[in-house]
């Protein structure tokens, strides 16, 4: 084995050992496969006394691709009512995702909802939430 194959093996296998790729002159940061998490919610789990004109926050552990948040992924609903909105998804300035969802019409007014998370929203590499999330939120009559 010529010496400059056996540097090029040696780079390698120590790029390997610290979880780093090396292609050409370049090092690169491992792949991320850390699945994001819910970390906040607004209105919290529990609330009561919530205006029916309030919007639904998600805040999770890392920014979220877009495409993934929806009425797919993001359910608020009460029994059969399943209130239509927007959603929107931001990244926040400390790198976490931020999904809003404004519905359309004022919520129902003394009505219990419930707010379901799937597994179908990802970060931007495609790792999906690690697990379900679900909070409950009553509006003021």
């Amino acid at each position: 084995m010529s010496a400059l194959r056996l540097l090029c093996a040696l780079a390698s296998i120590a790029a390997w050992a610290c979880g780093c790729s090396l292609v050409g002159d370049e090092l690169y940061d491992p792949l991320d496969e850390i699945p994001p998490e819910v970390v906040d919610v607004f209105p919290p789990d529990g609330w009561i006394q919530v205006p029916p004109n309030a919007s639904v926050r998600i805040r999770f552990s890392e920014a979220v691709d877009p495409d993934s948040v929806g009425p797919e992924s993001v359910y608020l609903y009460s029994g059969a009512l399943s209130p239509q909105g927007r959603y929107r998804v931001e990244v926040e300035p400390d790198g976490c995702g931020l999904a809003t969802f404004e519905p359309y019409e004022p919520l129902l007014g003394g009505v219990r909802y419930r707010l379901y998370v799937t597994e179908a929203v990802c970060d931007l590499l495609g790792n999906p939430l690690a697990a379900p999330f679900k909070s409950t939120f009553t509006t003021v009559r």
